[in-house]
């Protein structure tokens, strides 16, 4: 016998015993109602012999009652603690639905990340071997040759830094975008372009070949200075030359230190003549030597007090 049918035979006989009580009951005290003394001032009499047989019956009906009562809440307690037992499973599905997605999410990124690695890395290693070939057949494929490293340098940019020339001219002859950079991973890059790079390490081969492939002199460095600005400091006299003569780069632009390229030449040289001179060119390119620092203070008045007397002159006239 399956356990369904046992509790259906137990629920049917337990039904049919509460029954045949409460019969009884009500026949037990009918039976006293029959039997009752008389009546006294409105109420009845009962013979106290009967007393003790009509508690039992009053008692039974009352125990038959309280069954039922119980019944009630104890099967409300439990369908309360079977729903909140439903639904701590219900979440506890969802929360591992949601931990599941998480998981696959990152999984992805993880596998997108390597991709992407591994595509930053067939990019580099063919532009530096010549492999014209292998480039073409990626592109043709539907992959970039615009992809980073993991701190958001383009393959444009890690060439230009190994100084290699011919790896630059090679993907600049694909079409890469010279100004390409992933600014999510690239806040610790200094230059994040490879015309910031060259401008501020004086390399002239390769800033004259990214500035015919139209790179941006616009894209602002970690300092949020221009290419001009660390080229005139470091006291780069052709770059700064190439720069002010074949590009439309801002002469005057201000970085977040406060300062100008003039500024810059200034303030951090050594005043020597290659200093000389590139105060003149920014001058001639029309450098503004009135402009201050965030103290107020004049360039002209941080070329007396470090004694640059030749810069002095040259501002001055």
């Amino acid at each position: 016998m399956k356990v369904q049918e046992l509790l259906d035979a137990y629920y049917e006989a337990s039904g049919k015993a509460s029954e045949l009580s409460r019969q009884l009951a009500f026949a037990g005290i009918a039976i006293i109602w029959l039997f009752r003394v008389g009546e006294q001032g409105g109420g009845i009499r009962f013979s106290e012999a009967l007393l003790v047989p009509l508690f039992c019956f009053v008692g039974g009906l009352a125990l038959d009652l309280g069954q039922y009562v119980y019944k009630s809440i104890a099967w409300s307690a439990l369908n309360t603690v079977l729903s909140l037992a439903v639904r701590s499973t219900q979440l506890c599905l969802t929360s591992r639905k949601f931990c599941l997605l998480i998981l696959l999410g990152v999984a992805c990124n993880i596998q997108a990340m390597d991709q992407t690695s591994n595509t930053f890395n067939l990019v580099l290693s063919s532009a530096i071997n010549g492999d014209k070939k292998q480039l073409q057949q990626l592109t043709h494929a539907g992959g970039s040759i615009d992809v980073v490293d993991s701190r958001g340098r383009s393959a444009v940019l890690v060439v230009t830094i190994e100084n290699n020339i011919e790896a630059l001219r090679l993907l600049i002859e694909l079409g890469a975008d010279v100004d390409y950079y992933d600014k999510s991973k690239s806040q610790g890059v200094i230059d994040q372009t490879a015309f910031l790079y060259a401008g501020a390490k004086g390399m002239n081969d390769a800033l004259v070949l990214l500035m015919n492939a139209g790179a941006r002199p616009d894209i602002y460095n970690y300092y949020g200075g221009t290419a001009l600005i660390p080229a005139a400091e470091k006291g780069h006299l052709n770059t700064v030359k190439l720069l002010l003569e074949k590009s439309n780069i801002d002469v005057n632009h201000v970085n977040d230190l406060g300062w100008t390229a003039l500024m810059e030449a200034v303030i951090l040289s050594d005043g020597g003549a290659n200093q000389q001179q590139i105060v003149r060119l920014l001058l001639t390119h029309g450098a503004d030597p009135e402009i201050t620092d965030k103290e107020g203070i004049s360039i002209l008045t941080h070329a007396r007090n470090r004694g640059f007397t030749a810069i002095v002159e040259l501002l001055n006239n």
